[in-house]
């Protein structure tokens, strides 16, 4: 089998990037329509994707079979050692493709489901839930008054719909993160258990990162990074979180313990930036 000459690996390279382009102005054109569509719209979008399948793997099909089709062009007159050049370029183009319809998948997704009644948005749960895995992988900042459109709305949503508190816990976890801008702790996870502090006054305590526990009593915690392990006990009192990430560990729990429940409900009604929670034990 003859190998290539500079000018096929041109050509060949000239030819993917082209693609590549093409593509990407399909993929921005997309991201423009999407935009203006109605309501109705998003729905037929919604129904669309359902039938597709999970957001990753409609995505991952798709990216595969354009592997193949460039691969099939390639094998049909590429050398062993240029080969592995070839598919080196070409993975990390498709990469970055993939993770571009990942991202635009996403915020569609997040975008319709704010626009969905509270019985619409039950069918949904899991695919939202899926959207913010997703934008946390690829590094997407998703539209945060969506965000809170949800958010409004899953306070009218059936808590025994599947998927709720998964979504619950992370949609928090998520927004918080969004919201203070902080991506990650502050300094070393310490565990914050048993504090009370009683009176008028509360406590503040400022630029920590703890995982709480035990009964948590009169304490104000700023600007910090606070998690909450759903495997543990944990009882609130008269505790205030201002601009602080809220994590939950272990959020795939579909039935957390009515102490978390309630947690989570205020955190739900607050505005995650500013939470107070009188008692949630």
């Amino acid at each position: 089998m003859a190998g290539r000459n500079d000018g096929d690996i041109k050509r060949i390279d000239a030819r993917i990037a082209a693609a590549s382009a093409l593509l990407q102005d399909k993929i921005d054109s997309l991201t423009a329509e999407v935009a203006l569509l109605k309501p109705r719209g998003w729905k037929k979008a919604v129904r669309l994707l359902r039938e597709l399948g999970p957001l990753a793997a409609s995505v991952g099909l798709f990216v595969a079979l354009l592997g193949v089709t460039t691969g099939a062009l390639y094998q049909s007159f590429a050398h062993v050692k240029e080969e592995t050049q070839f598919r080196t370029h070409t993975e990390d183009r498709l990469g970055r493709i993939e993770a571009d319809l990942k991202s635009l998948l996403a915020v569609n997704t997040i975008r319709q489901a704010a626009e969905l009644k509270p019985h619409e948005l039950s069918l949904e749960l899991p695919k939202v839930r899926e959207s913010i895995q997703t934008a946390q992988e690829t590094g997407t900042k998703l539209p945060d008054q969506a965000l809170g459109e949800i958010q409004t709305r899953l306070l009218n949503v059936n808590e025994a719909s599947p998927g709720y508190w998964p979504l619950a816990f992370a949609l928090i976890s998520y927004r918080s993160i969004i919201i203070t801008g902080m991506l990650s702790p502050p300094g070393p996870l310490s565990v914050f258990k048993d504090v009370r502090f009683q009176g008028a006054q509360q406590s503040k305590v400022g630029g920590v990162a703890v995982v709480l526990g035990g009964l948590i009593e009169g304490v104000d915690f700023v600007n910090s990074w606070v998690e909450f392990d759903l495997s543990a006990p944990l009882v609130l009192k008269n505790t205030h979180f201002d601009h602080c990430v809220l994590v939950f560990r272990g959020m795939q729990v579909e039935s957390p313990s009515p102490l978390y429940q309630r947690i989570a409900r205020q955190i739900l009604a607050s505005t995650v930036a500013d939470v107070k929670i009188p008692s949630a034990g």
